[in-house]
């Protein structure tokens, strides 16, 4: 995974979105993950929300303000570029997941995108514990999931679950899986089956 001084480039910032985003896929990966957390928001109607890591804000813009909202970010220059792109009501913070203020705490719902999929297994038990204590009682964590592991252009490792795996490691710590919904990608068909989704969004209770 990238580290933090990759996103200390003003550049790699701004182009952070078109680069994933900007094609068909990217553009359809990104409807379908807004479409998703808006349906958690409906459903749940979260007072309290965290997005870490909160990137370029690129789902956060789309969202409903609710009583409160924070990003975190251990690039500087992601929160600079989220200070300018969402609303004033975001309360930004430049940190590390792991070291977050006290005062963020307690959330009803946890955004966690592009991020715990990046980590080999060992390394998202500390994700997930970092995550699982900011959480309030009954409070869900919403990330992203893929279909099979594998690496972006040699570099990002991507982790790959089935819905059993992902189940089994949820609840090894500390979570209830909810919802694992996927969209599918036709074009990898030989990797995942004709129709079966590559890419899920994944809502987990805390326990």
């Amino acid at each position: 995974m990238k580290d933090s001084k990759h996103y200390a480039d003003k550049r790699v910032v701004a182009d952070y979105d078109r680069e994933r985003f900007g094609g068909l896929a990217g553009k359809l990966y990104h409807a379908f993950e807004v479409r998703e957390v808006k349906r958690v928001f409906s459903e749940r109607k979260p007072k309290r929300v965290l997005s870490a890591p909160v990137g370029t804000g690129r789902v956060e813009a789309e969202l409903p303000l609710v009583e409160y909202q924070a990003g975190v970010d251990s690039s500087r220059e992601m929160i600079r570029y989220c200070d300018k792109r969402l609303p004033r009501e975001w309360h930004l913070f430049n940190c590390d997941l792991f070291k977050m203020p006290v005062e963020l705490s307690r959330f009803d719902l946890i955004l966690c995108f592009r991020f715990i999929r990046h980590f080999p297994r060992e390394q998202r038990k500390k994700v997930f514990a970092a995550l699982h204590k900011r959480l309030a009682r009954g409070g869900v964590l919403v990330f992203d999931a893929w279909a099979w592991a594998c690496r972006n252009d040699g570099e990002d490792y991507n982790e790959g679950w089935t819905r059993e795996l992902l189940e089994r490691e949820l609840l090894e710590n500390g979570f209830e899986l909810v919802s694992f919904r996927g969209r599918g990608r036709i074009q990898y068909f030989w990797r995942t089956g004709f129709f079966d989704p590559l890419h899920y969004v994944v809502e987990a209770l805390k326990k």
